[in-house]
């Protein structure tokens, strides 16, 4: 409707037109972001339902008391503010969580197909100067090593710049993308987000560098028999 705060709006209230003012817009993910609030004169009788919010004490049983509620207030509805979250946002988590996995698994697949290319490349090039390194004594192991710790260096660092732009740039990506929310603020594990993620992305690309390396003694073994 292209409405914006201060604007009017006329409303039908019990078959008379009532002209409202804009007074603030909030960002709402229920029914697609289009939800509209208004303090109105109402009817008892034309209410659909209420809505309470009761925190309970710490250590209490919150499964207890919701079957205790349920029986005290039945036909009321009582729900654990988990499964509220879940009923309402719950297909929204789990595209995120879905969106989050296939993020993981493409970043890997990229990082092992950039890596494999990458050093089929340099090992290619560097024929010349793996092959002067084997004749100083360096073993393959030691060269290998090389390759490895410079693809390790490189991909710390990509791992730091992404995850600081996913805290930073990524926030406000994601929020464009879902309808009904102005502003989004990730909520970060620390174990998956800094550890293991890392640990699998390194782990991909150890395996990816170690197999690279493999034509390393190749090279070796033809120079020997030169």
């Amino acid at each position: 409707m292209d409405k914006h705060v201060g604007d009017t709006l006329t409303i039908m209230i019990d078959g008379e037109e009532r002209e409202l003012t804009v007074c603030g817009i909030y960002p709402d993910v229920t029914n697609g972001g289009k939800t509209a609030k208004a303090i109105l004169p109402y009817n008892i009788n034309n209410i659909i339902w209420f809505t309470l919010n009761l925190n309970v004490k710490d250590g209490a049983d919150i499964t207890d008391k919701i079957a205790e509620y349920k029986t005290a207030f039945y036909p009321a509805k009582v729900t654990d503010v988990d499964d509220y979250i879940y009923q309402t946002m719950g297909s929204i988590i789990e595209q995120l969580q879905l969106v989050a996995l296939f993020s993981l698994i493409l970043a890997i697949v990229i990082a092992v197909l950039i890596t494999a290319m990458f050093f089929k490349m340099l090992i290619a090039k560097d024929a010349s100067q793996i092959a002067i390194m084997w004749s100083l004594g360096l073993s393959d192991r030691d060269i290998r090593l090389q390759y490895i710790t410079r693809a390790f260096i490189v991909l710390f660092i990509g791992i730091a710049a992404g995850s600081i732009a996913a805290v930073t740039l990524g926030q406000g990506l994601a929020g464009m993308l879902i309808s009904g929310i102005s502003r989004m603020r990730f909520i970060i594990n620390p174990l998956m987000n800094f550890i293991v993620c890392p640990l699998v992305l390194a782990a991909a690309v150890g395996i990816t560098v170690f197999i690279g390396s493999l034509p390393i003694k190749k090279i070796n073994v033809m120079l020997a028999a030169e």
